[in-house]
């Protein structure tokens, strides 16, 4: 095999940054390394070229539009063909939030801008080295875990002698001793065979000491909790059972040091047999991860902490907002009701602008409220039976008064019969009010809204809700994108909306925390229907023979 510093051809970096001086600049700081670069001025550029030819490193700026660095390392460690590639992080940021981050996201280096030309090539070097290294490493354990089988098969045939079996499986202890991670090989009995000096390090137990021994009486050997010993032996038998069935098991698992410290592994079983399928071996290896859980850890930390940080600060700004609102908002209806006589047309004008406008900032504010209480988990949804006619019409009458203001008609479609929903009355009445005040305000003078619940025609456990209007229609391109948050479909709409793009989000939640999915289509006809289901509440003198007015699309646009 060849050896790890030699390669055919030279080293591929990619530079990434969206600042063009930059690339150029890291450019010419690795140009007479005899590196072959190239450059991406985006991520998402950046993983086009990953995945049409694997760079040997990846030089990677955070701060970017569209995505940033951390979701470009992130979706290059997730992928098994590229995870192994080294990533050194290029950013002017140079705090622990951002290292942690990037730890999380999997990348190896951090050097803050303005970068040393010498420290750069020294680290690139220095990286691209222990990729070597590993990519060998990765090679050779391949080759390793076909020569262990390949030799146990040869073992098994000659002789059911434990004592040739253990005799062949140290002549391997050389090569598997090469590898950092703790490898052992064990009997059906549980009586350790080969321990590598990988298990050595990690546990602390020297191989003389653990060879013949049973595995099971060597976790009770040690100075960690005793509750962990059972907890170990039960776990132990149950991946053992598996192995039976399936010729492998991976995942994690706590483990203790001989002096009891704590570590967390990444472990892989496989069950080895003779010529004949008859189990005889255990191959176990476990790698250390304990450092990167607790970067985990500790980003998730960081994360819950922003959380909380955000609702209180919001709860707290809404309360400082509301006051004054408050006071702006009675002072103009006073100014209005008392002065009626004595404004111009003009001053009244502009004092119903004020007052619509303070409208819009308390909605505003408590959309953001109710964001934030859904992302942090204070909105709680009280299921009942629900009467979905008296939602439909409770909601008609409230809004009636505004769309016959606008110039627009509204209507309401409830066939006999309805059976109720098992809903939240309140976050029902919620969803409604925000469908229809949308629909009214992209639906122009002259137009019409309609209403209609009906049962789900493909599945009557559920009933089906539109709200209908002849105003602009949605695109299927951004059918599923508007109920995402802060999402705006264009700058005209955004203009004429006047929000923060939260209502059709708040919906999203709520619907789905009711058991039910929501989706927009366009109108052949014009206009844009936005439609949402919710489980039914079955009595038992039910009748399911109810004509149907309504069916589902056979694709429809944007299922959440």
């Amino acid at each position: 095999m060849r050896s790890p510093d030699v390669s055919e051809h030279p080293a591929r970096i990619l530079i990434v940054d969206d600042e063009r001086f930059n690339r150029q600049l890291l450019e010419l700081m690795l140009s007479r390394e005899g590196y072959s670069l190239q450059t991406a001025a985006s991520g998402e550029e950046a993983l086009h070229l990953v995945a049409k030819h694997p760079p040997d490193l990846i030089l990677l700026d955070i701060m970017m539009p569209g995505m940033d660095g951390y979701q470009v390392a992130g979706k290059v460690k997730g992928n098994p063909t590229t995870k192994n590639i080294p990533i050194i992080v290029v950013t002017a940021l140079d705090d622990r939030n951002a290292r942690l981050l990037g730890l999380s996201a999997g990348v190896e280096d951090f050097l803050s801008k303005p970068v040393d030309p010498a420290e750069l090539c020294m680290r690139v070097k220095n990286l691209l080295r222990l990729k070597a290294y590993g990519d060998y490493h990765d090679k050779y354990s391949q080759l390793l875990e076909g020569e262990v089988v390949s030799r146990t098969a040869e073992l098994v045939a000659r002789t059911t002698a434990l004592e040739q079996q253990a005799a062949v499986l140290t002549e391997q202890a050389a090569l598997l001793d090469l590898a950092q991670d703790a490898i052992v090989v064990r009997d059906m009995d549980g009586r350790i065979l080969f321990w590598s000096r990988g298990a050595e390090v990690m546990y602390g137990w020297r191989s003389d000491e653990v060879l013949g021994r049973n595995t099971y009486e060597l976790n009770a050997d040690f100075s960690g909790p005793t509750d962990h010993v059972d907890s170990v032996l039960v776990r132990q038998r149950e991946i053992e059972a598996m192995l039976l069935i399936h010729d492998r098991w991976e995942g994690e698992a706590v483990h203790y040091r001989r002096d009891g410290t704590r570590v967390v592994v990444a472990s892989r079983w496989a069950l080895q047999r003779d010529a004949v399928g008859t189990p005889v071996r255990i191959l176990t290896t476990n790698r250390d991860v304990t450092e990167r859980k607790a970067a985990e850890q500790a980003v998730e930390l960081i994360r819950t902490d922003q959380i909380r940080f955000k609702d209180e600060f919001l709860s707290h700004v809404s309360h400082e907002l509301r006051s004054p609102l408050t006071a702006i908002k009675q002072f103009t209806s006073i100014l209005l009701g008392g002065l009626a006589g004595e404004l111009s047309i003009q001053q009244r004008e502009y004092l119903q602008i004020v007052l619509k406008n303070i409208r819009q900032l308390q909605s505003m504010i408590d959309d953001l409220l109710e964001v934030t209480h859904l992302e942090s988990g204070k909105v709680t949804v009280e299921l009942a039976s629900v009467s979905v006619a008296d939602a439909v019409t409770d909601t008609f009458n409230t809004l009636e008064g505004t769309a016959r203001a606008k110039g627009v008609r509204l209507s309401q479609d409830l066939p006999p019969g309805l059976p109720p929903a098992h809903a939240d009355q309140t976050r029902l009445r919620q969803i409604l009010i925000i469908l229809l005040e949308n629909a009214i305000k992209f639906t122009p003078a002259g137009g019409a809204i309609a209403i209609k619940a009906a049962l789900l025609r493909e599945d009557p456990q559920f009933l089906i809700l539109d709200v209908s209007d002849t105003g602009c229609g949605v695109d299927p391109e951004v059918a599923e994108r508007i109920f995402e948050r802060l999402y705006q479909v264009s700058e005209r709409v955004q203009s004429s909306r006047k929000g923060l793009g939260l209502g059709l989000y708040i919906c999203r939640e709520l619907v789905t925390r009711q058991g039910g999915k929501i989706w927009a289509e366009r109108r052949p006809q014009g206009g844009s229907t936005f439609s949402f289901t919710l489980p039914v509440f079955l009595p038992e003198h039910l009748d399911h023979s109810v004509p149907q007015e309504r069916q589902l699309p056979t694709e429809p646009l944007a299922l959440v």
